[in-house]
């Protein structure tokens, strides 16, 4: 499972997801049959997407993300908001 920890992201802009985006590029692919991403640990500030949310993170239709319980990034002045599912993660 590919792992993002221990990183600072900061002043990044992009249309969608202003530091990262997640999707899977396997055609028909949806988010229960891609590996998940990891991220912990990390700090995310004042990163912006220009068109649609996850300021800091953006989890694509097809992408699988995976935090700790709790959280153990975080996150401040992110625009429009910190992390944007496309599809609401379940359970």
């Amino acid at each position: 499972m590919p792992t993002i920890t221990g990183n600072t992201f900061s002043n990044n802009t992009a249309g969608e997801g202003g530091a990262i985006f997640i999707a899977s590029t396997y055609i028909g692919s949806e988010p229960a049959g891609a590996a998940p991403l990891i991220l912990s640990d990390n700090t995310f500030t004042a990163n912006v997407a220009t068109l649609y949310g996850g300021g800091a993170v953006k989890v694509g239709y097809s992408g699988n993300l995976r935090l700790d319980t709790p959280d153990s990034n975080t996150y401040s002045n992110n625009d429009p908001d910190d992390i944007f599912y496309e599809v609401p993660p379940s359970g």
